[in-house]
């Protein structure tokens, strides 16, 4: 059964990729914090907002690379448009879209055609979603180097390897 594309949200995109990478990021190093004896709520408060942060940028740049990379180079199988996932390319598509960009969409996404998916980011493309990616990239870039400084108990360098594997992959 095909999902209907304009029922896609921001609000439940989000929920899913922080289940779905948030919690791959926040468990493996919290848990390390347990193990070393860390027991200050605010230590496992700002690695929440960095880690969770972090998963969720990296499942959106998944979806980004799905769409507009190499799949030799980024490892990605470039099927999200033709089997209808809900990704931030689309979600924050129908929230920039025309009526008639919708219309669109709603007929051609979730469609293994080759036409269909040529459309998609078609509009993709007139919407400057990739330009849009780059300053959100950015952005979150910054918010998260942010949290960063502000650990106390906690090095820095913790966090940064992760944040640099992760915001120079595929550069």
């Amino acid at each position: 059964m095909k999902k209907n594309v304009l029922s896609f949200t921001m609000d439940k995109y989000m929920s899913i990729a922080e289940y779905k990478a948030g919690y791959c990021y926040y468990v493996p190093i919290t848990s390390a914090f347990h193990l070393a004896g860390y027991t200050n709520p605010e230590i496992f408060n700002n690695a929440k907002a960095i880690l969770f942060e972090l998963g969720c940028f990296a499942q959106i740049q998944n979806d980004f690379y799905d769409c507009f990379y190499d799949p030799n180079e980024s490892g990605k199988n470039e099927t999200d448009i033709q089997t209808g996932k809900s990704t931030w390319l689309i979600v924050t598509c129908l929230q920039r879209a025309t009526a008639a960009q919708k219309k669109v969409l709603e007929e051609c996404y979730g469609k293994n055609d080759p036409e269909c998916v040529r459309r998609v980011k078609q509009i993709y493309e007139e919407l400057s979603i990739p330009d849009f990616f780059a300053k959100f990239e950015k952005d979150t870039y910054n918010n998260i180097m942010m949290h960063i400084e502000k650990t106390d108990e906690i090095p820095a360098e913790v966090y940064l390897e992760t944040v640099n594997e992760l915001f120079t992959r595929g550069k």
